[in-house]
């Protein structure tokens, strides 16, 4: 259970706000017990989502909450890192975050190599068989911080 970074409302897809966040943080404090891990949260920093600088810094801060909450209750992250594969990671590294899967990784594999050696984990998307970058990734990373993906086609 967690908060995405992209939201939607009547006017389409939005980077996620304070208020967002509320309502799931509430419903995890209550339910923590029976609650597996936090997620899908993290950072989308695509340029059609985050327009304004402040849009970063809402899903920062939301992020910020969520992995507050995973450590609180001892619970596993599944991040979500599009089109900020190296701020998502150094963010992570900076608030003290354990257990972490980045989910359908595809950033750099020199960006990925502070998250393997903090132990964090991959799933890497259906798209690795067209993407030589992913490729690239898939063969500096170690197999076992290798997860199957989770929501592939």
């Amino acid at each position: 259970l967690g908060v995405h970074p992209v939201q939607m409302d009547e006017s389409g897809q939005r980077s996620v706000r304070v208020e967002d966040y509320l309502p799931a943080a509430d419903l995890i404090r209550r339910h923590h017990q029976d609650i597996v891990a936090i997620g899908e949260v993290g950072l989308d920093f695509q340029p059609r989502i985050t327009s304004r600088p402040e849009d970063k810094d809402s899903q920062r801060e939301v992020l910020r909450h969520q992995v507050e909450l995973a450590k609180e209750f001892n619970l596993p992250l599944n991040v979500h890192s599009r089109s900020a594969g190296r701020p998502t990671i150094q963010f992570l590294l900076e608030l003290g975050a354990k257990d972490v899967l980045l989910h359908a990784f595809d950033g750099r594999a020199s960006v990925a190599k502070q998250a393997v050696e903090a132990g964090y984990f991959f799933s890497i998307p259906p798209s690795v068989s067209r993407s030589d970058q992913t490729q690239r990734l898939l063969a500096t990373l170690p197999l076992e911080q290798i997860v199957l993906e989770t929501d592939s086609p």
